[in-house]
């Protein structure tokens, strides 16, 4: 473990910038950067709430750096170098603070990322395959009459396995290569679809 004044977020930065009167306060497991992805953020707060539970005196302090556009870190008081040490050790054999929280949050960016891209990525391999059937005009009612969460659904339903999972830098959707490789039985989904919205489902 270290102490703050001897931390440094980078080896181009100073140790211990700042905060003449933590110096000897401990630099706790985990760091947030603007680029941190779910696993580091779920572990950033998951350390928080085990430190609540376990009345472990901290605080928080975030930085601006000229590499990452800020960063935010954990300092623990002195007396909690034992706490900080075995979680350290924890990090060290499993990087993952509380499995729980992480599904959580990977869950929220998910479903997060889904209404500002993921959906439309979908929709795009979608019209791509349904350009031969314009007599039932699917081009125009994807974009018009399948919404996002319906297409959250249909992705969630073909991609079983791992509809989603984490990178550094948040959460992906993968290639989305079920609309070629499955084509058949996703056609079958997306024509049901429509002729229930028609009316006339089958």
């Amino acid at each position: 473990m270290t102490v703050y004044s001897k931390w440094r977020p980078t080896g181009f930065d100073c140790a211990g910038l700042g905060l003449d009167d933590r110096q000897d306060w401990l630099v706790g497991p985990c760091i947030l950067t603007r680029d941190s992805g779910p696993l580091e953020r779920s572990n950033f707060e998951a350390i928080q709430e085990y430190a609540e539970r376990d009345q472990i005196e901290y605080e928080t302090h975030e930085f601006g750096h000229w590499a990452c556009g800020w960063f935010e870190i954990i300092l623990v008081h002195p007396n909690h170098a034992e706490w900080v040490g075995q979680w350290e050790k924890a990090l060290e054999n499993y990087p993952v603070a509380c499995e729980s929280h992480f599904s959580q949050t990977e869950w929220d960016e998910a479903t997060g990322s889904w209404e500002s891209w993921g959906a439309n990525d979908l929709k795009r391999e979608i019209r791509k395959k349904l350009r031969g059937m314009e007599k039932w005009h699917f081009e125009e009612w994807t974009d018009d009459n399948l919404d996002n969460d319906k297409l959250w659904e249909i992705h969630l339903e073909m991609e079983q396995c791992q509809p989603y999972y984490s990178e550094s830098s948040g959460v992906t959707f993968g290639r989305m290569d079920y609309v070629e490789r499955e084509w058949d039985k996703l056609k079958g989904v997306l024509v049901k679809e429509y002729w229930q919205q028609k009316g006339m489902g089958q």
